[in-house]
């Protein structure tokens, strides 16, 4: 196994996501739109919420299998809880 010195991009790659350094572990989400609220948000989100979260927006049904939560937080009041 080989750990790259920090900030180390392949010539090949315009981007990575393969280390163990703080700045590569995590990476925006940005969402945008009618009911949504803007701002910042510190909550922990994961890749798995990103089909429950659409869904919810868009009213339909999550994908099979979805295991992820809605991002309740970032929708205005509107939608509910």
């Amino acid at each position: 196994m080989m750990i790259p010195r920090p900030f180390f991009i392949n010539s090949y790659a315009t981007t990575t996501h393969f280390t163990d350094y703080a700045y590569d572990r995590y990476v925006p989400l940005i969402v945008s739109g009618k009911g949504i609220n803007s701002g910042r948000y510190g909550q922990k989100a994961e890749i798995i919420d990103i089909a429950p979260t659409l869904s919810f927006l868009t009213g339909t049904t999550p994908p099979s299998g979805s295991q992820g939560r809605v991002l309740h937080e970032i929708f205005k009041e509107k939608f509910g809880k």
